[in-house]
C-alpha cells in the first residue's frame, strides 16, 4: 500500500487531507496536526524501490481509486508535504486527473525549490546559495551506508536544531523515523529532485524563521515565527500551521469561479 489511513471515521466529510512526510519519516510524524483536524486523513508511505516520480504516479493512481471506491462523497483534496514530502506532493498532484488537479489545495512545509544547491557562482558571499551543498550531501550519503542508525539520529537532530526545545523535539521525531536501511538508502537519492514549480490553484509554501537546510522558497511563501526544519511541530509553529490549514480548507469550499485569487 502506498497510503496508510491515519485517522478514520471521517464521516461524510467532502475533503480528504493527504500527508506527505519528509525523508526518513513515517506519515504519523504529522499526528499533532491531523489529530487536531476533523475529516479523512491519508498518509503517503516511502518504499525502497522506484523513483520519486514512480512513487508519485502510484500514489496518484491509488488515491483516485480510493476516492472512487471508498470515498465517493469527497469533492476536495488538500495535500500537505514536509521537505522531500512537499516535492512528492507536487509530483503526485501533477499526476492526478484534471478534475482533481483543479480541486486540490497544496501546502508545503520547509520544501525548497531544490534540496541541493544550484551552481550559482555569482551569489554574494553574504547571501549563501539556498540548499545543501553537494559535497555535504555526498558525505551524508556515505555515512548513511556505513552507520545507518547513527546517521538517522543525526538527521533527526538537524531537523530539531534551532527550536526552543530541541531535545524533546528530536525524541519526538526519532519515534516516527523509518528504521529500514534499504528504504532510507534508496529514498535518500530522491532528495536530488529537479527544481519544483508551483502547481496548485490554491497553495501556500511555509518556512521557518531559521532552518539548517536553508530551503529556497517557493511562491507564495509564508514565514513562521518558529525555527527549525520541523517548525510545524513546535507549539508556536503548530498553531500557525493549523490556522493556515483551516484557511485553505475554507477556501477550497468556495467554487473556483467565485474565488478572487489563486493563492492564500
Amino acid at each position: 500500500m502506498n497510503w496508510s489511513e491515519l485517522q478514520p471515521n471521517g464521516g461524510n466529510s467532502n475533503t480528504v487531507i493527504c500527508w506527505f512526510p519528509g525523508w526518513s519519516f513515517q506519515p504519523q510524524v504529522f499526528a499533532p496536526l491531523y489529530q487536531a483536524l476533523p475529516g479523512n486523513h491519508l498518509g503517503a508511505c516511502f518504499h525502497g524501490q522506484g523513483t520519486l516520480f514512480d512513487n508519485a504516479r502510484q500514489l496518484a493512481d491509488e488515491l483516485v481509486q480510493q476516492l472512487q471506491q471508498r470515498l465517493p462523497q469527497v469533492q476536495h483534496l488538500l495535500f500537505i508535504g514536509w521537505s522531500l514530502g512537499g516535492a512528492l506532493a507536487v509530483h503526485c498532484l501533477q499526476q492526478l486527473p484534471p478534475h482533481w488537479q483543479k480541486n486540490t489545495g497544496l501546502i508545503t512545509l520547509a520544501t525548497g525549490r531544490r534540496f541541493l544547491q544550484t551552481m550559482d557562482n555569482t551569489a554574494a558571499a553574504a547571501d549563501p546559495i539556498p540548499g545543501m551543498a553537494a559535497d555535504t550531501f555526498a558525505a551524508f550519503s556515505s555515512d548513511l551506508q556505513q552507520a545507518p542508525e547513527k546517521t538517522r539520529q543525526r538527521f533527526a537532530a538537524l531537523c530539531a536544531r534551532h527550536s526552543q526545545q530541541p531535545r524533546p523535539l528530536m525524541r519526538q521525531l526519532s519515534q516516527q523515523q523509518i528504521r529500514d536501511p534499504a528504504i532510507l538508502n534508496h529514498s535518500l537519492g530522491w532528495l536530488n529532485y529537479p527544481e519544483l514549480s508551483s502547481t496548485a490553484r490554491v497553495q501556500q509554501h511555509c518556512y521557518a524563521s531559521r532552518d539548517d537546510f536553508n530551503p529556497a522558497a517557493l511562491s507564495p511563501a509564508f514565514y513562521a515565527a518558529a525555527a527549525s526544519h520541523s517548525f510545524f511541530l513546535t507549539a508556536a509553529g503548530q498553531r500557525q500551521i493549523l490556522q493556515q490549514i483551516q484557511r485553505m480548507l475554507d477556501q477550497l469550499q468556495v467554487p473556483p469561479e467565485q474565488q478572487r485569487g489563486e493563492t492564500l
